[in-house]
């Protein structure tokens, strides 16, 4: 998604990205879970500009959405709320333990302002 998004139009397959980016896969004869799983890595650090060659501090290539825009954005499809609230799925004896172990860290801790 993040290939597609990045690179519209073009072949998002692990080997392509690989060619794209310079990242060796002649291993690759096989698809076996542990190596792709290790270029996979390589290919979704050069994805999100999480390579970095110095200690140069550089804007992203792609601009990234902002926390905000993120925090703004419409859910995608018809999220709403329920109707009726689901019940709870802790028991009693959990809650009041809960509650004990909140109670011994003290009137500081950020727990007790939501027990």
């Amino acid at each position: 998604m993040i290939a597609r998004r990045r690179f519209p139009g073009s072949p998002a397959s692990l080997d392509a990205l690989c060619r794209r980016f310079g990242i060796d896969n002649s291993n690759r004869t096989l698809h076996g879970a542990l190596l792709d799983s290790e270029i996979l890595a390589e290919v979704y650090l050069e994805l999100t500009g999480g390579r970095q060659p110095d200690f140069a501090i550089r804007p992203h290539r792609v601009r990234m959405a902002t926390r905000r825009e993120r925090c703004q954005a419409k859910p995608n499809g018809d999220a709403r709320p329920r109707k009726t609230p689901l019940a709870p799925r802790i028991t009693e004896e959990e809650r009041a333990a809960h509650s004990a172990f909140v109670a011994e860290l003290g009137d500081g801790a950020i727990w007790s302002r939501f027990d």
